[in-house]
């Protein structure tokens, strides 16, 4: 994913930037499966690059500066690749407010046992 300083600016043509983006990977010497099937813009105007299955987002990524230094020169106001993370919002009901209340310090220990108690889960901010 790219992101862009400026959702509002004038975007890129998305086959252009697909195929600036496997022209850099080629000329870098990446292996040949990596390669971007797709570029996409979503609602907020970040660039959602699509590899081939067999490509893992990381592959790309080694080569992120000179993909980006590429895409300035259509683009203007992209950011850096990198790759896109996915989170849940949930709501947790019947949380003792006994043991928990509204101070930093209850919920910073909150936030820790959590993802103590499910090594799984990587929580992206404290409860509130």
């Amino acid at each position: 994913m790219i992101t862009r300083s400026s959702a509002t600016a004038v975007r890129a043509s998305t086959l252009k930037i697909r195929n600036t983006v496997n022209s850099v990977l080629a000329k870098s010497g990446a292996p040949r499966n990596a390669t971007v099937i797709a570029a996409n813009y979503n609602q907020k105007g970040t660039i959602i690059l699509t590899t081939r299955e067999d490509c893992a987002a990381e592959i790309v990524l080694k080569y992120k500066q000179e993909i980006y230094e590429e895409l300035r020169k259509i683009d203007s106001v992209v950011n850096k690749p990198q790759v896109q993370q996915n989170w849940t919002k949930i709501i947790i009901h019947h949380v003792s407010t006994e043991r928990y209340n509204d101070t930093s310090e209850s919920i910073n220990e909150l936030h820790h046992e959590i993802e103590r108690m499910n090594p799984s889960i990587k929580l992206v901010t404290s409860s509130r």
